[in-house]
């Protein structure tokens, strides 16, 4: 596949200039406003579907896309049905967007410089298809990590691991014990529930209790 087919200006001029013609013509059909998603499958109808109204969950319709934007996992199988059907060139320009093969974890440079050498046997294949310009020149598109790692000071980081451990094991038993009510007044010293009162600091005993624990206990407890 040639790379001029992908930034064949004249083809992608030509593509926009028709596009509003197109949807006036299926807007007058269905005598209604159109929203995106119709405008733009009503404007690449085939040949061989006609200009008429399609039922959704109903209807096989034939589209032609102006070009074919792929992945890289499926790209592969996509290339390999290439060079088994005969085929010089590709009917639309085609390109291969490498998303799966990219790790960000040091930045653009050393993460591209990886990818190359770990996935080289990918990379290979996929230049067998005319499509290596193709992936190092039309885009990167760059897989996030899985999860990303905040790097606190010592003392941060304590005081960040306390606060959810206090969050955590005392939610869990106000959830269990006072939301939910599991044991109902048993075992309490006092059967009252916390409620809602202005003496309480922001009114509620609940929000009180939350405040001075995370304002005070917290600190102690860190730093002891």
């Amino acid at each position: 596949m040639k790379r001029s087919m992908v930034f064949d200006l004249d083809m992608i001029r030509s593509v926009y200039q028709a596009m509003p013609g197109k949807i006036d013509a299926a807007r007058k059909m269905l005598g209604r406003p159109l929203p995106l998603a119709e405008k733009i499958l009503y404007s690449h109808l085939h040949a061989d579907s006609p200009l008429q109204p399609y039922h959704r969950g109903k209807d096989y319709v034939f589209f032609a896309p102006d070009r074919v934007a792929m992945q890289d996992a499926t790209a592969q199988m996509a290339l390999l049905q290439f060079m088994m059907c005969g085929r010089a060139t590709t009917a639309v320009p085609s390109t291969v967007h490498c998303d799966h093969l990219i790790l960000a974890e040091e930045g653009a440079n050393a993460d591209l410089k990886k990818s190359l050498d770990v996935n080289k046997e990918v990379f290979d294949f996929l230049s067998t298809g005319g499509s290596l310009d193709l992936v190092r020149e039309v885009m990167w598109d760059v897989r996030p990590a899985d999860g990303y790692w905040v790097r606190l000071p010592p003392n941060v980081f304590v005081l960040v691991r306390n606060a959810v451990l206090l969050v955590g094991w005392y939610g869990l038993f106000h959830l269990r014990l006072y939301r939910q009510r599991a044991q109902a007044d048993r075992f309490k010293y006092n059967p009252k529930f916390p409620g809602e009162n202005a003496r309480f600091t922001f009114g509620s005993q609940t929000r009180e209790n939350v405040f001075w624990t995370l304002a005070s206990g917290l600190p102690i407890w860190t730093a002891w």
